[in-house]
């Protein structure tokens, strides 16, 4: 079922002037809400048990979440995001990251396939720019939408 939604995770959405809506699908919604949560600022520990927890979902049951590049919360590249690196990193608010190549190996210990693993460009291009709405995007951040099996 598709469900209009309002993009309120941009960087640059102002959601109180919101009246452009977007489309997608209510339960990857709040399943990438529900991992973004665990992922943003956790351990290894707690995403390992939110992870646990969706092994109770049925087959195909769909999920989307976005993750962190390690190589930036490790500290060996930049992306030319130097605040962002004091904001969300030095700070502690991100501690857990993995790299694209990890990212299929993890998912698949907790029973699910990469359907899609993009970036905030590719997102951009593929999905925001067609509505006319122009958001901010981070290198660092990368969206991923996976299926139980």
């Amino acid at each position: 079922f598709a469900y209009p939604v309002c993009p309120t995770c941009a960087h640059d959405h102002d959601h109180n002037s919101c009246a452009t809506e977007l489309h997608g699908f209510a339960g990857p919604l709040i399943a990438a809400a529900t991992m973004h949560s665990f992922l943003d600022g956790w351990s290894m520990a707690t995403v390992q048990s939110a992870a646990t927890l969706e092994r109770q979902l049925p087959k195909n049951s769909p999920l989307a979440f976005t993750y962190v590049r390690k190589d930036f919360l490790d500290g060996k590249t930049s992306y030319d995001w130097q605040s962002g690196y004091r904001r969300f990193v030095a700070s502690k608010i991100w501690r857990f990251g993995m790299e694209p190549e990890d990212c299929q190996s993890f998912l698949k210990g907790y029973g699910w396939r990469i359907i899609e693993d993009i970036g905030y460009d590719e997102l951009t291009d593929k999905y925001i720019a067609p509505t006319g709405r122009r958001l901010a995007s981070t290198p660092v951040e990368r969206m991923v939408y996976a299926e139980k099996v």
